[in-house]
C-alpha cells in the first residue's frame, strides 16, 4: 500500500516540459485564430468598400444615363472627352445645356446652363479618379443616334487601396418631338 502511495505522489502535477509544450500549442492556436480574425476584418472592410462603390456608381450612372437617353448630345467628333454637354429637357429652362464633368475633388458635377454653379451628384464616400465620355454619332451628318460610353475608375474613401473600373453605354434619342405633342 505504501508503494502505491509513493507512486501516486510522484505522478501528481505537470512537469515543466509539459507546461511549456501546452503553452506553445496554445500560442500557436491563438496566433492562427487571430490571423483568421484579422483576415475576416480585412475582407469585411473590402466588401463594405465595394458596396459603397457599387451604390454610388449605380446612382450616378443612372442620373447621367437618364439625362443622356432623352437629351440631344452636343455635336462632337467621335472620340473620348472628360465632360459631356447636352441639351436636356430636365434643365430649367427646358433644353438648356447641361454638363457633366469630373471635379478636382474627385466628384462628378452637373451644371445647368453656362452661368449656373455646378452641383455635386456623387457621395462623399467615394472618389472618381477618372471619368471619360466616349461619344459616337453625335454629329447631325452621322445619321445615327448618339452613343455615349461612360468609363470611370472609382475608389472608396474608407479603403484607399480598393478601386473599381466601371463602364456603360447609353444610346441617346432626340425626344423634342415627343415633348411638343
Amino acid at each position: 500500500m505504501r508503494d502505491l502511495k509513493l507512486k501516486k505522489d510522484k505522478q501528481a502535477g505537470f512537469t515543466i516540459i509539459e507546461v511549456i509544450i501546452s503553452i506553445f500549442i496554445f500560442s500557436v492556436l491563438v496566433v492562427a485564430i487571430g490571423g483568421i480574425f484579422a483576415q475576416a476584418l480585412k475582407l469585411e472592410r473590402k466588401t463594405f468598400a465595394a458596396q459603397k462603390i457599387q451604390e454610388n456608381a449605380l446612382r450616378v450612372f443612372e442620373i447621367m444615363a437618364r439625362e443622356i437617353r432623352i437629351s440631344q448630345v452636343a455635336p462632337l467628333d467621335n472620340g473620348c472627352y472628360t465632360s459631356i454637354t447636352m441639351n436636356s429637357p430636365f434643365a430649367a429652362p427646358e433644353w438648356d445645356p447641361v454638363t457633366f464633368s469630373l471635379s478636382s475633388g474627385g466628384g462628378i458635377t452637373r451644371q445647368e446652363g453656362l452661368a449656373a454653379s455646378a452641383e455635386l451628384v456623387t457621395s462623399t464616400d467615394v472618389v472618381f479618379n477618372t471619368l471619360n465620355f466616349c461619344i459616337r454619332g453625335s454629329r447631325p451628318d452621322d445619321l445615327e443616334p448618339a452613343r455615349v460610353t461612360i468609363t470611370a475608375n472609382i475608389q472608396a474613401k474608407i479603403d484607399n487601396v480598393y478601386s473599381v473600373d466601371v463602364q456603360t453605354t447609353i444610346t441617346s434619342r432626340d425626344v423634342r418631338d415627343d415633348f411638343q405633342n
